[in-house]
């Protein structure tokens, strides 16, 4: 198996938690009943864990900003972030909510391209961050998991372009 790689996202201040048993067994709750993780078995989730790295955001900190290039998507083990999105006359409004289960940066991992909003934790928040390089080595070392989650943030961004576009044609009428 190569090696992953342990870098923390360089511009945040957030706490790294312990990838241990018990926290491993919160994050599979977590995604037990999601669309994107919640087919995946035991034995496929044991595996991606490997490739994942967890940190903790207390109340206000930032998880990315937007317009900043990273290359990690999260999944939000426990808590609550706001997804805020800055206008062109500089106004920020909070576009959605995301919680526990729910992933964050899927655009980001896959076209390496500046995360579009800005992710501010709610509340004391713990997140499962994969970067893209651990997603590569995932797809290396494991390709059928890694292509699960290819098909899956595949499906999520399309379902999301759908929507988008159902909202921008009511905006439009």
């Amino acid at each position: 198996m190569s090696q992953k790689n342990d870098k923390q996202p360089q511009y945040l201040g957030l706490e790294k938690v312990s990838m241990d048993s018990a926290f491993r067994g919160k994050l599979a709750s977590a995604l037990a009943g999601t669309r994107m993780y919640g087919a995946f078995s035991d034995h496929d989730l044991t595996r991606l864990f490997d490739y994942l790295e967890a940190f903790r955001a207390e109340k206000g900190s930032a998880i990315f900003v937007e317009d900043e290039k990273a290359g990690y998507m999260c999944l939000v083990v426990e808590g609550l972030l706001h997804i805020i999105k800055e206008s062109p006359s500089g106004k920020s409004k909070k576009l959605t909510e995301v919680g526990q289960g729910q992933s964050i940066g899927e655009m980001s991992i896959i076209d390496g391209m500046p995360h579009s909003a800005t992710a501010i934790a709610a509340q004391a928040t713990t997140v499962a961050v994969l970067t893209k390089e651990n997603l590569l080595k995932l797809l290396q070392d494991y390709p059928q998991i890694a292509g699960k989650i290819f098909c899956n943030i595949a499906e999520y961004l399309s379902r999301r372009l759908r929507e988008t576009s159902g909202e921008l044609i009511a905006y439009k009428d």
